[in-house]
């Protein structure tokens, strides 16, 4: 009689385990989900859903759809700007933080990605002038980073607490899953992305050859991957980039780059010593001007 009370309790414990749902909040309090993806750095290909084994389809099964995100977020349509503070899932199930600034939710969306050490908070002033230009914007909090302008990166603090590695290359996985929520977002419309140092040379790898994006924009990319040719993943690169750093990076850039065409590649010196990684566009940083004419151009393109 035991063993078989024994063996009821751990048959209980099993199927509420398989049926526990994990959830996440919008600024609604909206739950959360998860992209599909393979666990390659420059490739996006979904998973056909009907060959899964049916455990992975439970796992799979617990994140809704992004739809139900977008559903709990709010949006305005006067033109004045808005802010929702949205979770997602990546394929590993960890909780995904972003911010997503909107004026109006037609207009194209343009998906931001920090550097090492930093949050979405990167970007609090940079999205002032994207919104004035046309553009909504998500700001990512990657697992690799920490905090920046007085905020703190939550994906970082949850990859720490679950006891996952937050190397630089471990960040794909939140980046591809971003792409996939602004993509829906944008009313499955291809993306612009951009990214920050170490974030710059993962959405140009992430973004060659996937759909999803239709150009990138990268601050201070460079060969930060060791055993990793980044130089050598951007031949063949499908889709206008904008790449530039301090002057001092610019010449170890173009020879990174030099691999794509030209017909897809943008290069911006700066006059002045110029300033690493996105923060070049800060107000703060001398030669911003310059650094914000020739994006913009290229963002007009």
């Amino acid at each position: 009689m035991k063993k078989i009370l024994l063996l009821t309790s751990i048959l209980l414990l099993s199927y509420a385990c398989a049926n526990k749902v994990n959830t996440a909040t919008t600024t609604k309090e909206t739950t959360a989900t998860t992209a599909v993806n393979t666990d390659t750095i420059n490739m996006d290909k979904n998973i056909d859903f009907d060959k899964l084994p049916n455990a992975v389809k439970d796992s799979l099964n617990r994140f809704p759809k992004y739809e139900e995100i977008i559903a709990g977020m709010v949006f305005k349509n006067d033109g004045t700007r808005t802010k929702n503070i949205v979770q997602f899932a990546a394929i590993d199930s960890l909780l995904i933080t972003a911010d997503v600034y909107t004026t109006n939710p037609k207009n194209p969306y343009i998906l931001l990605c920090h550097q090492a050490g930093y949050s979405r908070g990167e970007y609090n002033n940079t999205v002032k002038e994207l919104l004035l230009m046309g553009y909504n914007c998500v700001a990512l909090d990657q697992r690799s980073g920490g905090k920046v302008n007085g905020i703190i990166n939550e994906t970082a603090k949850r990859a720490k607490e679950k006891g996952l590695t937050t190397e630089y290359l471990d960040a794909k996985e939140d980046i591809i899953a971003a792409i996939d929520f602004t993509h829906v977002l944008n009313g499955k419309n291809p993306i612009t992305l951009v990214g920050s140092s170490y974030s710059a040379t993962l959405v140009m790898l992430i973004a060659n050859k996937n759909a999803k994006v239709k150009k990138v924009a990268a601050f201070s990319p460079g060969e930060y991957f060791q055993g990793v040719s980044i130089m050598q993943n951007l031949a063949g690169f499908d889709k206008p980039v904008y790449v530039t750093g301090t002057k001092e990076e610019v010449p170890k850039i173009k020879t990174m780059c030099k691999l794509i065409s030209p017909s897809y590649l943008n290069v911006y010196e700066p006059k002045e010593a110029g300033t690493h990684g996105s923060k070049a566009l800060w107000y703060s940083n001398q030669g911003y001007m310059g650094y914000w004419q020739s994006f913009k151009a290229f963002l007009k393109k």
